[in-house]
């Protein structure tokens, strides 16, 4: 991840891409990994594989606030207020009950 990270911030997003897909290979279910792929897609404009990858995320953790929003964000750039708005709801959600059971 750190060198994904690296890559990223010397502007080098293919390497960065390749670098963060080699990291997910090793820990396939680490949610902070595969959302900064995500994110670096978003970064590169594709906002299909950066769905898809948010999508990948919550697929291990459906509670991933990060995650949640950017499809939320997507979705509301694509004009989905609705379902954009269910996403948002959703992190209002999962935010009320970690302060519930604090």
């Amino acid at each position: 991840m750190f060198l994904a990270k690296i890559l990223d911030e010397q502007n080098e997003t293919g390497a960065a891409v390749e670098a963060y897909k080699r990291s997910i290979e090793m820990e396939p279910e680490n949610v902070d990994l595969i959302h900064s792929l995500g994110m670096l897609y978003l970064k590169m404009e594709d906002q299909s594989n950066a769905f898809t990858t948010f999508g990948k995320a919550l697929s291990y953790d459906a509670n991933y606030v990060p995650s949640v929003l950017a499809i939320a964000s997507i979705l509301q750039m694509n004009n989905d207020w609705d379902v954009a708005l269910s996403k948002y709801k959703l992190v209002g959600e999962i935010g009320l009950g970690r302060v519930e059971n604090a």
